[in-house]
Order: C-alpha cells, then sequence, then structure tokens
C-alpha cells in the first residue's frame, strides 16, 4: 500500500510557487513531505510514500521554467531528502508527465529540435534521479493519443510525444506507473475505453504495451 501525500503541486494565484528546500518555510515543500512522509512511517512502516515535484518558480537548481505541476524534481540535485524522514527504501517520486492535449503552452513543445528535445528535457526534470538510487513511479501521464473527446480531437504532435514517452520509460527500465486515465469521461485526455466504457481504443493499448512487454521480458 502506499499513499500520496500531494497531487500535484502548484500555485493557485501565479505568485506562491511551491519551493523545494529554500525559501519561505510555509512553501517548502520539501519540509513538508519529509514532515508528513516521517509521520506515515512512524504510524505504518510498512507504507510506500509516494512524493510528487514542484512545477515552476524555483531559481535555485531548477535550469527550467516550463513543467508540468508536480513533475519538477531538479532541486533535488541540491536539496537531496533526507532519509532520517522517509527512508530510501519507502521513498517513491512520482512525476505527472503531460503533452499538447494538456497544457499546449510549454514552450519546449513549439521548439524546432522537437521532438528530440523531450527525453532530455524528461532526464533533467526528473529521470536523472534513477541514477542516484531513486525509485521513479510516474503518477500520471497520457494523452487522447489522436483520439476525441468533447473537447476536439488530440494534437498529433502528442501522439508522437507519447510515443517518446514510453520509449523513454523503456530506456530508463522505468516499469511500474499509473495512467490517466481508465475512463472515458477526462477532457483532457479521455480514456482507454470508448464512451461505452468497455470497449478498448486500441491504439493507447497497443503504446503501452510496449511498455509493459518489454519489463515482462527483463522479469523473465
Amino acid at each position: 500500500m502506499g499513499i500520496d501525500i500531494k497531487n500535484e503541486n502548484h500555485s493557485s494565484n501565479g505568485k506562491n510557487y511551491p519551493q523545494w528546500g529554500i525559501g519561505d518555510a510555509k512553501l517548502d515543500w520539501r519540509r513538508a513531505a519529509q514532515k508528513a512522509g516521517q509521520a506515515i512511517n512512524q504510524t505504518n512502516p510498512n507504507i510506500l510514500i509516494f512524493v510528487s515535484g514542484i512545477e515552476n518558480g524555483q531559481n535555485d537548481c531548477s535550469k527550467d521554467k516550463d513543467m508540468m505541476w508536480g513533475e519538477n524534481f531538479m532541486p533535488i540535485e541540491c536539496y537531496p531528502v533526507d532519509f532520517e524522514y522517509i527512508p530510501k527504501d519507502k521513498l517513491i517520486l512520482t512525476p505527472h508527465i503531460y503533452g499538447l492535449d494538456v497544457y499546449p503552452d510549454i514552450s519546449y513543445f513549439s521548439s524546432k529540435d522537437f521532438p528530440n528535445n523531450l527525453q532530455p528535457k524528461w532526464e533533467e526534470h526528473f529521470g536523472y534521479l534513477t541514477e542516484k538510487g531513486y525509485t521513479i513511479i510516474p503518477g500520471e501521464f497520457g494523452s487522447k493519443y489522436g483520439t476525441t473527446t468533447n473537447t476536439g480531437t488530440g494534437d498529433t504532435k502528442d501522439v508522437v510525444l507519447q510515443d517518446k514517452l514510453i520509449d523513454y520509460f523503456i530506456d530508463k527500465e522505468i516499469c511500474n506507473f499509473f495512467y490517466w486515465s481508465y475512463n472515458p469521461n477526462s477532457d483532457d485526455t479521455g480514456g482507454l475505453v470508448e464512451d461505452d466504457w468497455q470497449t478498448p481504443i486500441s491504439s493507447k493499448i497497443d503504446n503501452l504495451q510496449k511498455l509493459i512487454q518489454y519489463c515482462n521480458q527483463q522479469e523473465n
């Protein structure tokens, strides 16, 4: 069993951005996550503790200003998690990674080197931490993947992005994940099934299957 301490840390007013390890203690997500994680661990040491990242708004040790809510783990390079609070074997870092169907205004989505710039960005934002021994389990990712919902048809560039993301997970051997979403009534992404809630959307399933099959082969 695991507990996600807080979903998608972000500013609600465009001013008071969550920070990591610096600034006002009221905005320091590292401090809050460690204290919450410690309380959880003391109550039940068997529970996994999921900690999301922050978003934009931190200059110190955060090279990029364009990220989804909860995607930014760059400041851990300067301010690591204190394992006195959350044991390393109980800590799960859980970024949320989305593309143009959810938030098209990220600057590097319109860069000339798209989509080749995507994997280096993900590596900067969170992927580098696998080399430091942290466990990464994406808490959300997904898109319309070219399908149509009541808010329109998905951006073809997001299909490319989702393909690149699965390739990246394979390269990093990130084999555990949570996908958004199964249900078809998510306006931003649609679901893994049609509006009847039963018929699978084969294109989405096939893309996820690439990762699942790779990971199964590694286990065998």
